[in-house]
């Protein structure tokens, strides 16, 4: 019978106190993960554990003494002889081999707990000693590291900086380049033109009958000049008579200048009037050129400052401005208003996210809507204020030429509402993005750009927007806008499914 007192070297009389903390110094003393590999090791982990679970219980320690007591006392026979057979010697023989055995072992045990336990003071002032040299190191490393960090911030400030000067100037090139390039198309509009007409020979038709022309009309004016110098009225030539011809000569060379006359009014008149023709047919050509190249500067005009838009919502975005879901160069009346319209649109939902959302639009009015504050958020994002004032005018003068251009266009409905999605959009609505991401698929009424679709549904399938999920599938799967994978593609359709989303073409 296993003695468990000897087993954790405590006395029968031990408390509970003194048998756990025995249990615990000789667990982990013998604990497997400490002895990897030891099957004695695991088998006095056993015994140990076997035996704090009998002594600590009160029932168990009860039983259990009662049990040790009967096996270890002396056994008497009937008439009360004690009586010791071979066996019996052999059992109390080994019982006390075991017994000094046992504490032979528990005092071998108690001189390596005692080693153990120097060990382990001296292992913990070792490593108490390493341990504030290691946190004396780090301590100055972080303060290296702030000290770094201080020069990283201010050389990022100065990246800034030098960024926003060289956007501004990439900017200006950018519209200095699209300057020219509306000039070269209106000088190609023009060649042309004049490729054509010269193809078709009208040049030379005009050219020709402006010689003939002036030719009739230098006739006519060397006709009226001999006249003149002879004094002489066409009506009246007759009544004068010359000396050396007859009266009959004179009246045949009368007539022949009255039919000469004539003949040149009629030539004069009818080159006046095909001149007439070729002069307003050359009016009709040229209006119609005009006009068609206006709506070619117009198309490119329109495409730059969509690129120009683009861009410009993309710096805004990350800003208190894309919060708003304006620009950076909004005014006040703009700012003011996008706030009220969003404010609207989220006030009064009770999820979590239209309540951040509306927080969110209230921090950034805040400081947008103080003149101060707003001045020096923008010192903060590197955005001068002539940087701003130029920017407003540039938007004025392109508002002046896309309205020009959308009412011969007559799309005026169609762009309100795509300025309504971009604004929403650019806040953050997932509606809207996905919206806008279709509008620029289909590429109605905007020109088709997959890039900046994949763009939007990103921003919506980030917010688990199941029909923007859907639409990226598609783009994946026919490679618009994105290398095209099919794997990828019916991933995106699965996810939409599960969402409970259904296309409108099933």
């Amino acid at each position: 019978m296993k003695n468990y007192y000897q087993i954790l070297n405590v006395k029968q009389s031990a408390t509970n106190e003194e048998i756990k903390l025995r249990y615990r110094m000789l667990a982990k003393r013998y604990h497997p993960d400490v002895n990897p590999g030891n099957e004695e090791a695991a088998k006095r982990f056993a015994d140990i554990s076997e035996a704090n679970r009998i002594l600590t219980d009160p029932q168990l320690r009860a039983e259990y003494d009662v049990q040790l007591k009967n096996a270890s006392g002396p056994k008497f026979t009937t008439d009360g002889v004690r009586h010791v057979d071979e066996a019996t010697q052999r059992n109390l023989m080994a019982q006390v081999h075991a017994q000094v055995q046992a504490q032979v072992q528990a005092q071998l045990t108690e001189v390596n707990d005692r080693a153990y336990k120097a060990g382990y003071e001296h292992g913990f002032n070792d490593s108490r000693a390493t341990f504030d040299k290691e946190r004396i190191r780090i301590s100055n490393n972080l303060r290296l590291a702030l000290a770094a960090n201080e020069k990283f911030k201010k050389k990022a400030a100065d990246c800034e900086h030098d960024r926003s000067e060289l956007e501004q100037e990439l900017f200006d090139r950018d519209r200095e380049l699209s300057q020219k390039n509306e000039k070269l198309q209106d000088l190609e509009a023009q060649l042309s033109w004049l490729r054509k007409a010269a193809g078709g020979g009208a040049v030379e038709s005009v050219n020709s009958l402006k010689e003939q022309f002036s030719e009739s009309q230098r006739k006519i004016k060397d006709l009226e000049k001999k006249i003149n110098d002879l004094q002489l009225d066409p009506d009246d030539v007759i009544s004068f008579a010359d000396s050396s011809e007859s009266p009959a000569s004179q009246h045949e060379k009368h007539k022949q200048i009255k039919e000469q006359l004539k003949e040149l009014d009629k030539i004069t008149n009818e080159l006046s009037t095909e001149f007439a023709g070729i002069e307003a047919q050359t009016e009709l050509r040229r209006q119609l050129d005009e006009n068609n190249k206006f709506l070619i500067s117009m198309e490119a005009k329109a495409n730059y400052w969509s690129k120009k838009s683009k861009a410009d919502r993309r710096l805004a975005k990350p800003t208190l401005y894309g919060t708003l879901g304006v620009l950076i160069w909004a005014d006040d009346e703009e700012i003011k208003a996008a706030y009220e319209h969003l404010f609207s649109h989220y006030a009064g939902k009770p999820d979590n996210e239209s309540v951040n959302k509306l927080q969110k639009l209230k921090d950034a009015y805040e400081v947008l809507s103080d003149p101060e504050k707003r001045a020096a958020y923008n010192a903060s994002i590197g955005c001068t204020t002539e940087r701003i004032a130029n920017e407003r005018k540039l938007v004025k003068e392109n508002e002046r030429i896309q309205a020009e251009y959308r009412n011969k266009l007559a799309v005026k409905e169609f762009w309100a509402h795509f300025d309504e999605l971009s604004a929403l959009a650019l806040a953050g609505d997932a509606d809207a993005q996905n919206l806008l991401g279709e509008i620029y698929h289909k590429g109605k009424n905007v020109e088709q750009d997959f890039a900046q679709a994949v763009y939007w549904f990103n921003e919506a399938m980030e917010q688990a927007h199941p029909a923007a999920i859907y639409n990226l599938g598609v783009c994946y799967s026919n490679g618009e806008g994105v290398r095209k994978n099919k794997i990828i593609g019916s991933a995106f359709f699965r996810q939409a499914a599960n969402l409970g989303y259904e296309p409108d073409n099933k």
